[in-house]
């Protein structure tokens, strides 16, 4: 076969992908191998040029190739519709040990089955694992979702000195510390689509069934997503068998849902959050040992458009596109969204929403239904 290689010159990194069993029992790994020259050859050995200053390593390989997403990284298992590197799957002895742990036996078949074209999604295959459709309402979701700043610092605080990271339900990107090595895990191919060029492919897996070994990372996050879980408990249960300490969740609490005015224009949405988001309580018993939680404040202008960082400035939920960015209001139907747009832009028009909540245009913060919580062992 043709094996594609680095160029040493190039100085590029080539890490490990995933450990895939084959048929045999055998252990394959999938390496990234940018397409600068190719070496024709049924067991070539490549050389693996890194940035972290360890020495050169030499890896014979065999097998297949597959597209992958550029700038893939050893904890990534997907690939882009703009791939232009590819994937050699083979006999690998990097370092006289495997590269990465972190992976557990039998679930490489999986994630190499998970490579497929991310072209699947226009034909309506997203993979979403909850109850949401990403596929359909995920379009354009980074464009309304993105890192609030504050929020950042809080989930930075609170993952203390960690260096490994796995982001459960990890998006578009949002709140992934660029100082942590971190392992990004999304089932959704319209979200993984979105993710910032600076930030590795996530894995296509999904919280109640994580591909990772025991205590594979120091921490965890996740961050607006443990009320998309098809299985609470059981995904609770996965992330705390992979994570040695903290497990930092950012949510919403039901229960102070309605202390936002969306309940006096749309309060079915409202209610539609309140039966997905899990109860604090539940989370703790989902994680055992230690929980925290604590609220936190929303800035006013909020730029991780969910619905409450909306509080001051009413007239930007009129716009379709940010209502679509919240899950809740693909389960209303448009009756619900003709009568919210119709009632709220009469109340501007007319002043009453000024009367009613006219304070919250300049109130600084809005202590509402959001939740920093964090469990550890």
């Amino acid at each position: 076969m043709n094996v594609f290689c680095n160029d040493a010159a190039a100085n590029t990194v080539i890490e490990p992908v995933a450990d895939v069993d084959d048929a045999d029992g055998d252990h394959e790994l999938a390496v990234v191998l940018p397409a600068v020259h190719e070496v024709s050859s049924s067991d070539a050995a490549a050389t693996a040029v890194r940035r972290t200053g360890r020495r050169v390593a030499r890896c014979g390989m065999t097998g297949s190739i597959r597209r992958v997403a550029p700038q893939m990284r050893r904890s990534s298992a997907i690939q882009h519709e703009s791939a232009q590197e590819t994937v050699v799957t083979g006999w690998l002895d990097l370092y006289g040990r495997r590269p990465d742990h972190r992976w557990r036996q039998g679930s490489g078949r999986r994630l190499a089955e998970g490579m497929r074209d991310e072209r699947s999604v226009a034909s309506g295959s997203d993979g979403s694992a909850g109850d949401a459709n990403y596929g359909v309402i995920g379009t354009g979701y980074a464009q309304y979702r993105r890192p609030e700043p504050e929020f950042t610092a809080a989930i930075r605080t609170a993952l203390g000195d960690a260096r490994t990271l796995v982001n459960v339900g990890a998006g578009a990107g949002s709140y992934e510390p660029t100082d942590l090595d971190v392992t990004a895990v999304e089932p959704s191919a319209t979200m993984r689509a979105q993710r910032p060029a600076g930030l590795s492919p996530a894995v296509n897996a999904t919280a109640e069934d994580l591909p990772f070994d025991d205590d594979s990372f120091d921490a965890a996050l996740a961050s607006f997503t443990v009320h998309q879980w098809r299985d609470l408990q059981a995904g609770l249960r996965e992330v705390r068998r992979v994570t040695r300490d903290p497990v930092v969740i950012l949510t919403c609490d039901p229960a102070a849902l309605t202390r936002s005015w969306i309940n006096d224009y749309a309060p079915e949405v409202i209610a539609t959050e309140a039966s997905r988001y899990p109860s604090i309580d539940a989370l703790r018993v989902g994680l055992g040992g230690t929980v925290s939680a604590a609220s936190v404040p929303i800035p006013l202008g909020c730029v991780d458009g969910f619905s409450e960082a909306y509080y001051g400035r009413p007239e930007a939920l009129l716009d379709p596109g940010a209502r679509r960015a919240n899950s809740a209001w693909s389960f209303v139907g448009p009756d619900v969204e003709e009568r919210f747009e119709r009632t709220l832009q009469a109340d501007l028009d007319s002043g009453a929403w000024d009367a009613r909540h006219g304070q919250l245009r300049v109130q600084p913060t809005f202590d509402g239904s959001l939740r920093l919580v964090v469990g550890r062992p």
